[in-house]
C-alpha cells in the first residue's frame, strides 16, 4: 500500500464537507491537551491537520478524532468536524464506535487469563463453553484469536442485526450450529463470530461477565474513562452519529443496529483520548507481560506452514523498517484504525463517524511519518 510522504509544504488545506456539500468552518477543530502532555511542534501539528482536512474533504467525513502517542507519551488529541451534523461539533469527549478494534481488548483479556493459569489457549473451547456444539474437528482459543478456527464471518445482513442479546452465550446461537468453513489451523479466515466465542471463553474462565472483566482489567488499568459496551438500550453521552455515503454522493445517517451480537468482536466505544492511553498501556507492558505481548504480536502459521499477517488479535506488518501492530474497524457509520509502532513508542489513532472510508491506512501512515 502506498505510503504518504511527509512533504508538507505542498499540502493544500481542503475544507471539511458535510452532506449538503457546504463547507465546514475551519474553526470546527477542537484540540485537547492536558498541561502535563508534551505538545507537537506547531509545524508538525499544522501538517497533520492538513492531512486530516484533506481526507475529510475528499470523502465527506463528518467527524474525525485523532490521537497521537510519541515515545510512549500522549502528545496530541484533537477533534475535527461534526459528531452529529450539522449542529453538534466533534469534541474532546465525543465517543466513537470502535468496531473491530474491539478485538484487541478481547485478545488481551484472553492472554491475561492465560498468564494467570486460568485459561489454556490450546484446550478445546468446550473446556470452557460446554454448550458450544462439538464440530468435526476440535477448536482452540488460540485458533480463534488468530482467525484460524474455521468459524464463519457475517452472512447476508447480519451486520445490521437489531436483536438485543443480554449475555455472552446468546449470540453464539447465530452461528453455533453451522459447519466449519475449513479444518482449524489450515486456513486464515477473518471471523468476528470467532471472537464472540472467545468472549464466552473469557467469561467462563474468569467467572465474570465479559464486559465487566474488560472494564476492570483492560479499560481501568489503561485509564480509559469513556470506554464501554455499545449498548443500544443505554444512553451513551456524547456518542457520535454514524453516516454512510449514498450512491448520489451525499451522506445519510447509518441504519440503526444492535452491537450486542458481537461485543467481543466489535461492540465497544471510546474516545480518541481513551485510545491513546490504551496504546501507551499496551506498549509499556501495563496490561501484559513482555513475553506475552511478544507472543500476541507474533504472526500465526497454518498447519501447512503458511505465515499469516495476523497475530493474536492484531494485524502485524512493517513500516519504515519497523514492526507494526494495528487493527482497523468498519461497520455501518464507522471507519477506525489503531496503528502502533511499538519499538518507537509511537501510535496513531483515527476514529471517524462515516462508514466505508477509503485509504485510512495511508492517512495514518502519513501521519506516522510526521510524528514517529
Amino acid at each position: 500500500m502506498r505510503l504518504l510522504r511527509p512533504v508538507f509544504a505542498a499540502l493544500v488545506v481542503v475544507q471539511v464537507l458535510v452532506a449538503s456539500c457546504a463547507p465546514v468552518p475551519d474553526a470546527i477543530v477542537v484540540r485537547t491537551q492536558a498541561p502535563s502532555v508534551a505538545a507537537l511542534p506547531s509545524s508538525v501539528r499544522e501538517a497533520v491537520d492538513r492531512l486530516i482536512h484533506d481526507a475529510m474533504g475528499n470523502q465527506q467525513i463528518p467527524g474525525v478524532a485523532l490521537g497521537i502517542v510519541s515515545k510512549n507519551r500522549v502528545v496530541y488529541v484533537t477533534s475535527y468536524g461534526f459528531a452529529d451534523r450539522p449542529r453538534r461539533p466533534a469534541a474532546a469527549d465525543t465517543v466513537y464506535r470502535l468496531a473491530s478494534i474491539s478485538k484487541t481488548f478481547t485478545a488481551i483479556a484472553a492472554l491475561q487469563l492465560a498468564e494467570r493459569g486460568m485459561l489454556d489457549l490450546d484446550a478445546t473451547v468446550q473446556t470452557y463453553v460446554p454448550t458450544f456444539p462439538t464440530k468435526r474437528w476440535p477448536i482452540s482459543t488460540r485458533q480463534l484469536l488468530g482467525h484460524l478456527s474455521g468459524i464463519r464471518h457475517y452472512r447476508g445482513r447480519e451486520v445490521f442485526s437489531t436483536t438485543h442479546y443480554s449475555d455472552s452465550l446468546a449470540p453464539l446461537s447465530i452461528f453455533k450450529d453451522d459447519p466449519l468453513e475449513h479444518q482449524p489451523g489450515t486456513k486464515y479466515l477473518y471471523s468476528t463470530y470467532g471472537y464472540c466465542l472467545v468472549g464466552a471463553v473469557v467469561e467462563a474462565a474468569a467467572r465474570e461477565r465479559f464486559p465487566e472483566y474488560v472494564r476492570r482489567h483492560v479499560f481501568t488499568p489503561s485509564g480509559m474513562r469513556h470506554a464501554q459496551v455499545d449498548d443500544i438500550t443505554v444512553v451513551i453521552p456524547h456518542l457520535a452519529t454514524g453516516y454512510d455515503l449514498v450512491a448520489s454522493g451525499g451522506l445519510t445517517e447509518a441504519p440503526a443496529f444492535d452491537a450486542t451480537n458481537k461485543i467481543p468482536g466489535g461492540g465497544f466505544v471510546a474516545t480518541a483520548e481513551d485510545m491513546t492511553h490504551y496504546a501507551v498501556a499496551v506498549m509499556t507492558d501495563r496490561l501484559l507481560r513482555p513475553q506475552t505481548k511478544d507472543a500476541m504480536w507474533t504472526r500465526q502459521t497454518t498447519t501447512g506452514g503458511t505465515t499469516t499477517g495476523y497475530g493474536l488479535g492484531w494485524a502485524l506488518g512493517q513500516w519504515a523498517g519497523q514492526r507494526t501492530a494495528a487493527h482497523s474497524g468498519g461497520q455501518p457509520g464507522v471507519t477506525t484504525l489503531l496503528f502502533l509502532v511499538p519499538d518507537r513508542g509511537c501510535a496513531v489513532i483515527v476514529l471517524t463517524n462515516r462508514g466505508g472510508v477509503r485509504g485510512l491506512s495511508d492517512l495514518v501512515r502519513g501521519i506516522a511519518g510526521a510524528v514517529c
